[in-house]
């Protein structure tokens, strides 16, 4: 379709409650945990993989007796209360800010084997898990976006929409600070997932050099040839060659070159997005 070239009366969409066609032979109770299947079509949840966690139903949707789409149900997206799996798919507050699982339509578990991604825990108590759901573009608190909601990260829509509302906690990353080669020291870099396994997907820190090892100083001077991305990752310069927002590969990988032909030294100092700092070991230039 042309661009425009006149005034447009364009529909206004609820801000967060969507509308979706049911699934033939489907009852949708008010309340429940609605998913989409991988033709769109909207269902009560159950354990399986490759669906989309839409949100709640906000009424009762009876396609019993339809055909695909003969009804829609109301769904909205936001934080809601589920009930808990119990064992070892038990979630506990240890598990806040981690992605949970679809059991049913009523309920979540903490393990991920044979089931699609509810949404983000945001909270646990005796009466339930409180589930932040309903997919797009969102980034979960002291975690990273993942890149299935970058349409241009993943293979295929199909792919895309098995995976929109997944969310990953960054753990602890690892510090790798290579031996002198000429007047450069390479820095690598390895962010991990909430489970310290290496992170699958693009993530992203801030990152500055101090001199000192716990990180309570920017550094006074900066290396005399720069900091610059190596062979993995992104650097965005905040602070000329002394602060920097860095972003991985798709495995979780960064590495800078820091390039000094004087003598000095500095610590690079990761400030995670839950407010954690990791500090490197020293990068001495002698």
């Amino acid at each position: 379709m042309p661009a425009l070239t006149a005034d447009r009366n364009t529909a206004r969409l609820d801000g967060d409650v969507d509308e979706y066609p049911v699934l033939a032979s489907t009852k949708i109770f008010a309340g429940s945990m609605v998913v989409l299947d991988a033709s769109g079509w909207a269902k009560p949840a159950v354990t399986a993989t490759g669906l989309v966690a839409a949100g709640r139903a906000e009424h009762q949707a009876d396609n019993s007796a339809g055909a695909n789409g003969d009804i829609s149900v109301k769904v909205r997206r936001g934080a809601f209360k589920f009930a808990n799996s119990a064992d070892a798919d038990e979630i506990t507050k240890a598990e806040i800010g981690d992605t949970c699982y679809i059991v049913d339509d009523q309920t979540v578990a903490k393990t991920a084997s044979g089931k699609s991604p509810a949404g983000l825990i945001v909270s646990v108590d005796d009466q339930g898990v409180g589930v932040f759901m309903g997919y797009g573009p969102l980034l979960a608190p002291g975690g990273a976006l993942l890149a299935a909601n970058n349409l241009s990260d993943v293979g295929t829509a199909a792919t895309a929409r098995s995976n929109l509302g997944t969310y990953e906690k960054l753990g602890t990353p690892t510090i790798v600070v290579g031996a002198a080669v000429g007047d450069v020291i390479n820095v690598a870099i390895q962010l991990t997932d909430s489970d310290d396994a290496d992170l699958a997907v693009r993530g992203s820190v801030f990152a500055y050099l101090s001199d000192d090892a716990n990180g309570d100083s920017v550094a006074g001077t900066a290396p005399s040839a720069g900091v610059a991305i190596g062979t993995d990752g992104l650097a965005i310069p905040l602070v000329a060659d002394k602060a920097f927002q860095l972003v991985s590969e798709a495995d979780g990988d960064i590495d800078l070159n820091i390039e000094e032909a004087g003598a000095d030294t500095w610590y690079l100092i990761l400030v995670m997005p839950d407010g954690r700092t990791v500090a490197s070991n020293a990068i001495t230039f002698a």
